[in-house]
């Protein structure tokens, strides 16, 4: 048990230290985020225009075994984060973490397993991050939002684009966009406290989206994004890209910028 607690203390300051790595090289500034529920914590890259672009965390190191449950969910590779820094243009770029990943001491407050695990996509943790997006767009003087997921921060990042106005572009990398079917596929315990964007998909039939699924990716079923753009209407902007050779954890940083170029609007 010893040796577990220890492997898992030694996983997480490792994530840290990875996100404040890539914090220096990229030139991202620390921003910690108060709500109601949660303190979130994320990093900004200061840049020009009307659009703040968010990178959505996944979910981290959400269980230490298939069935017990990780004691801090701060992920070790923060893979949305490297997405982050490579994001094109020079309009303002944040990464924020999910609700309980990177916070420590007195910030922890409601964390608790479920946040993580059954109610990693809740109303709760949907509305915290809509208020921390708030925060960021007053310190950013943004009106409009650009929404990237990877894995479970792109059902996060759907479930946001279904209930606000001010998203312009929604775009997932390995995204949960089904969490229901994820489940079923894995043989997983239901997250019954969770919202699943699946569920109310036609909301974002009005933003357009680009959604990558890789062709070794163990984890998210790999026709998720492609059921998801077949949910839409015809004339929707809703594009995904199939990427053959990728894993779950695999370098989508490598394929994202040229992807994000062709495929989204230009800043205005």
């Amino acid at each position: 048990m010893l040796c577990v607690a220890l492997c898992c203390l030694t996983a997480c300051n490792s994530g840290r230290r990875q996100a404040q790595l890539l914090a220096q090289t990229a030139h991202f500034r620390f921003m910690r985020f108060e709500t109601p529920a949660y303190v979130l914590y994320g990093w900004l890259r200061e840049g020009y225009g009307p659009v703040l672009h968010v990178y959505l965390e996944g979910d981290g190191m959400a269980f230490l075994t298939r069935t017990k449950p990780s004691s801090d969910p701060t992920p070790r590779d923060p893979a949305a984060f490297r997405l982050a820094s490579r994001h094109p243009g020079s309009s303002p770029v944040l990464y924020l973490g999910r609700p309980c990943p990177y916070v420590e001491d007195a910030d922890r407050r409601g964390c608790s397993e479920a946040a993580w695990t059954s109610e990693r996509m809740s109303e709760g943790a949907v509305r915290s991050t809509a208020a921390a997006l708030e925060q960021a767009k007053l310190a950013t003087r943004t009106t409009k939002l650009a929404l990237y997921g990877y894995s479970g921060g792109g059902g996060i990042a759907a479930l946001l684009a279904q209930r606000r106005q001010d998203v312009i572009f929604l775009g997932t990398i390995a995204g949960n966009l089904d969490h229901r079917l994820w489940t079923t596929r894995l043989n997983l315990t239901p997250l019954h406290a969770s919202l699943n964007p699946m569920d109310a998909v036609m909301l974002t039939a009005r933003i357009p989206q680009l959604h990558l699924s890789g062709g070794q990716d163990s984890v998210i079923p790999a026709n998720m994004a492609e059921r998801w753009c077949a949910a839409l209407p015809p004339e929707s902007s809703c594009r995904h890209r199939h990427i053959p050779s990728m894993t779950h954890e695999g370098a989508w940083e490598r394929v994202w910028p040229d992807l994000l170029r062709h495929y989204s609007m230009e800043d205005e």
